[in-house]
């Protein structure tokens, strides 16, 4: 694949948004999205970016996916 600037990756970031809920199955693991695909996951970050790149994605989106404590926060002044 080609290399994509880091301001191309607007189908990244839509598709986190509305795949939030699916995101909670993969908390505390690393994520590697390319468009609107999954390519590669894990507790390993350097494993989880081997496998993309092993898929040709030389630049890879990846990302920590952080748990959902249930925590609110509320600041009032």
């Amino acid at each position: 694949m080609a290399f994509r600037p880091a301001a191309s990756r607007a189908t990244e970031h839509q598709w986190r948004r509305e795949h939030a809920h699916e995101l909670e199955q993969l908390a505390r693991q690393w994520v590697v999205l390319e468009g609107d695909r999954v390519v590669s996951h894990g507790t390993d970050a350097g494993a989880v970016v081997a496998r993309a790149r092993a898929e040709g994605i030389s630049v890879p989106y990846v990302f920590f996916v952080e748990p959902d404590e249930g925590v609110d926060v509320c600041l009032g002044l």
